[in-house]
């Protein structure tokens, strides 16, 4: 997992963090490059179900509601939070652009308004075109004859089929993200955007150095083909984004009923009597698992990521079945045998930001997210928003 995502925050006096958001993912920035969200990106859903009319009315409505919520935040919040980019904008300051607000239904539930508590989310323009609209936009044209965005799409689709899907799970898992922290009411650190927005500048500018460039403005707009105030509220976007997910899939985590368990794993059945005979010498687990065990988490003693329950792998299941301070196996899991040792069962920790929050950033401060832990995440929100890729689809057929 790259260590940009999950920066390691300390907790400060705090502002409302979505307010940063106004015009999140915007079509530029949701295209300019494959940002991964967290660990790495999986492929998304295919084929799920179409909204009802009533689903999309309802939707509507949400968005309507979600909008004037927002515009209202908007004009109570100010500027405190925009960001300025001497070097590019001579000064000015670079908020991000207005926009509509929108919100997306979760299975069984209406979504959080995410106008609510002073946060701002807009969508990207042209949310609610129709594929044939989407399907008929002219990108050029060669001897007058027009040029369709579907063929576009199309190309890239067959030249970088993983890519697309990368980038289409990205921007899924970044809306799901804003959902979350808008339902948690997350905060962040007072001016934690701001200082990743300048990391990310400061690596620019060395890039831009090394290139000869006079300025920043004209790198970014030579290298990278952007407006300079549209990388920077793009840069800001991201930012919020990387923040946010650790936040959102820590807080998920600790409210879910979850186990720390330990775990060796060993080829033969020689190995299997050795570790049987030195843990009934009442060894430790965590050094039997140091000198025995095959895997990498013996560094740390056999240590895994928390499991959740309701996961389908043959280690969570017998991690729940399975005693607090009781050893479980050997279990068959390929090629290799496991021993599953429950170390803990931790006590939920539910409720808004205002109250799990410090739990949360202590939690993050003492290990960042782990790629199994995001995974779990992941599969929880897939399960509990409806994602619809129809209209992408109905771009290439």
């Amino acid at each position: 997992m790259r260590r940009g995502v999950f920066p390691r925050l300390g907790r400060a006096s705090c502002a409302p963090a979505v307010t940063i958001l106004a015009a999140v993912l915007s079509g530029a920035c949701a295209t300019t490059e494959n940002r991964e969200v967290v660990g790495e990106a999986k492929p998304v859903l295919s084929a799920p179900r179409t909204m009802s009319d009533e689903e999309l009315e309802e939707t509507r409505a949400i968005e309507r509601a979600a909008a004037e919520s927002a515009d209202r935040a908007a004009a109570a919040s100010g500027d405190a939070e925009a960001m300025q980019l001497d070097s590019i904008a001579a000064g000015a300051p670079a908020g991000p652009p207005a926009g509509d607000t929108a919100g997306g239904p979760a299975k069984g539930a209406a979504a959080p308004d995410v106008g609510a508590a002073g946060r701002s989310v807009s969508w990207p323009s042209g949310v609610d075109a129709t594929p044939d609209d989407i399907a008929n936009y002219t990108i050029g044209s060669v001897a007058g004859r027009k040029i369709p965005l579907s063929d576009l799409v199309a190309k890239w689709i067959w030249r970088e089929p993983a890519r697309v899907r990368a980038i289409l799970d990205d921007i899924v898992l970044s809306r799901i993200i804003i959902f979350e922290a808008a339902a948690l009411q997350i905060e962040l650190p007072d001016g934690a955007i701001k200082k990743e927005v300048e990391t990310r500048l400061a690596r620019l500018q060395k890039e831009a150095d090394a290139a000869g460039k006079t300025s920043l403005e004209a790198y970014i707009q030579e290298a990278l083909g952007m407006e300079p105030e549209t990388y920077l509220r793009c840069a800001q976007e991201e930012a919020a984004i990387d923040l946010l997910a650790p936040r959102c899939v820590r807080a998920w985590l600790l409210a879910s009923d979850h186990r720390e368990i330990r775990a060796i794993t060993v080829k033969t059945t020689a190995d299997v009597d050795q570790v049987q005979a030195r843990l009934a010498r009442g060894e430790a687990f965590a050094d039997v698992a140091r000198a025995l065990s095959i895997d990498p988490s013996k560094e740390e003693g056999g240590r895994l990521p928390p499991v959740v329950r309701g996961g389908d792998l043959a280690l969570t299941r017998t991690a729940f079945a399975t005693e607090v301070g009781e050893v479980a196996g050997p279990i068959k899991d390929r090629e290799s045998m496991l021993f599953v040792y429950v170390e803990a069962a931790p006590p939920l920790i539910e409720g808004m930001w205002s109250e799990v929050g410090a739990e949360v950033e202590a939690s993050l401060k003492a290990r960042d997210i782990e790629d199994p832990e995001f995974w779990q995440w992941k599969a929880q929100m897939l399960g509990r928003y409806d994602v619809n890729m129809d209209p992408f689809l109905d771009l290439v057929k």
